[in-house]
């Protein structure tokens, strides 16, 4: 009984990490178009990649083990936990949660790791006690491996293409369309910047003019709107580029990308559509 118990916890972590790996891939577009119009990518956006990465393919690696009762299940475990504490610790001092979405965000990811680290302590326990008993399966073990390793190359190359990401903003060059239908984009920013159009292609970074994309009338207007709100609260001549100084309109602001963004994932999906204040991390 205790062994079919240990092995439904590792087949939950196995999907979950799977889930979680699918969930940053798809995220990651957004996150390289955002760091192309915040001036390029910076270090702690690459640690964070490759904590977030890590931890789901050790997630999803420990899963499996455990699934399996493979030998190999506590090591697993106890790295993760590792992984994850390493990452809130960083979090903590250079993700800090800037409103209460972030900081509800982060209390689950903390209380995760809680339940981590009681059901490693556990599963620690039932094999001390000899509740459960992990077995030797070099075959398997290697095929695990083989395909963990191909999991970790795979996070590698997507970190080295957000290193390779090239700055984007105001004195982006906006190329002349070619001839035929305007070419609608299926991923998209709000990121308003001074001399551009206030919505970016998330997947290469083309400027997109809303007049020109499949919009609703009101949409377009409210886009606009914002874009003239958020260009009027901008110190364009402050020292870290144009900035909004004045940080009492940025919830407002905020709130209203929200709903824009909304509005715009009704038409290209939730996971299509992101949003960025200038001069905002």
């Amino acid at each position: 009984m205790w062994e079919w118990a240990v092995r439904a916890a590792g087949v939950f972590w196995f999907v979950g990490g799977l889930v979680t790996l699918r969930a940053l891939a798809r995220a990651r577009v957004v996150d390289v178009a955002l760091a192309a119009l915040g001036g390029g990518i910076r270090t702690r956006d690459l640690v964070r990649a490759g904590l977030l990465g890590g931890g789901a393919v050790l997630t999803a690696l420990a899963g499996l083990f455990l699934a399996l009762l493979d030998r190999f299940a506590v090591p697993a475990l106890l790295a993760n936990a590792v992984v994850q504490a390493v990452w809130l610790a960083y979090a903590a001092r250079h993700f800090p949660p800037e409103d209460d979405e972030d900081r509800i965000g982060r209390l689950r990811v903390t209380n995760a790791f809680g339940v981590w680290l009681v059901g490693t302590g556990l599963v620690i326990a039932a094999e001390q006690f000899g509740v459960v008993h992990f077995l030797d399966l070099p075959t398997v073990e290697a095929v695990i491996g083989v395909a963990a390793v191909a999991a970790v190359v795979w996070q590698g190359l997507a970190i080295r293409a957000i290193w390779a990401t090239p700055r984007l903003g105001a004195s982006v060059i906006v190329d002349a369309e070619p001839e035929g239908p305007y070419r609608q984009p299926v991923n998209v920013i709000l990121a308003p910047e001074v001399g551009c159009w206030p919505l970016w292609d998330a997947d290469d970074g083309r400027n997109l003019d809303p007049w020109r994309l499949d919009l609703a009338e009101d949409l377009r207007e409210r886009i606009r709107g914002f874009e003239d709100r958020v260009i009027a609260a901008l110190d364009v001549d402050h020292d870290d580029g144009p900035t909004i100084v004045d940080r009492s309109v940025i919830p407002a602001l905020e709130a209203e990308a929200i709903e824009i963004t909304r509005a715009l994932a009704a038409v290209y999906g939730e996971d299509a559509v992101g949003w960025r204040l200038p001069g905002e991390g």
